[in-house]
């Protein structure tokens, strides 16, 4: 494994974009563990709580269930975030939401762990 090349970002999301459960880190695929009840409890909750102060005051966008996000270039790291916020400082409000992978900035992001019981 340590002799295969390292993959981009493009190719990651090209070939498992459409995928939960990857996660590209440096250039390498992890496989991630599926997700339990108490995971979507917690960040459901979260979500309940930011949304209204966001959406209320106009401040953003918040995105939730895996949003790819790229964290990090040569090698690529592409992660996948359980709970995001984008202010309209850093991406206007009259600029779509890209489709595929969010660049930084991104002005939170809000990963819920799981304990390995769950």
């Amino acid at each position: 494994m340590a002799d295969e090349p390292l993959m981009t970002g493009n190719e990651f999301l090209r070939r498992y974009g459409g995928e939960p459960g990857f996660d590209l880190v440096k250039g390498r695929v992890v496989t991630l563990p599926m997700t339990g009840g108490r995971h979507g409890e917690v960040g459901g909750n979260v979500v309940a709580a930011l949304r209204p102060v966001i959406k209320g005051n106009r401040l953003g966008r918040l995105g939730c269930n895996h949003v790819w996000i790229r964290t990090r270039t040569a090698p690529d790291s592409i992660r996948g975030a359980d709970i995001v916020f984008v202010s309209y400082a850093t991406l206007p409000a009259d600029v779509p939401t890209p489709i595929g992978e969010l660049t930084p900035p991104v002005d939170l992001v809000v990963e819920v762990l799981q304990t390995p019981d769950e």
